[in-house]
């Protein structure tokens, strides 16, 4: 039987700094991270990342350095399963505005 595709935002977040954030995959479903847009400040340097499950190691890392903007614009096709999560940090205190978003699929 076809699963039902929902187009779904897991992660929308901005700040001066960004706040962390994080979306739980329920149960009885799989997420597909479609894509990563975002925008990080000038204000100084470190990074924005998208991880999955802690663990499994980031997906994208955007380096903001001091004096530029970096506009983050990816396409991909992650697979995130029940109970797995989804996570956004910045490690600069700098305007950061980050949007994560893909499909959720009925297991």
């Amino acid at each position: 039987m076809p699963s039902s595709v929902y187009s779904a935002r897991f992660i929308a977040t901005a700040g001066d700094p960004m706040p962390t954030a994080t979306y739980t995959v329920p149960e009885g479903y799989v997420a597909v991270v479609r894509d990563v847009r975002g925008l990080v400040g000038s204000a100084t340097s470190g990074n924005v990342t998208v991880t999955v499950a802690g663990t499994y190691g980031f997906i994208y890392v955007a380096d903001a350095v001091s004096g530029q903007n970096v506009l983050v614009a990816e396409e991909m096709r992650v697979v995130v399963n029940a109970g797995e999560t989804i996570s956004a940090q910045s490690s600069t205190d700098a305007l950061a505005n980050l949007l994560v978003s893909g499909y959720l699929l009925t297991a």
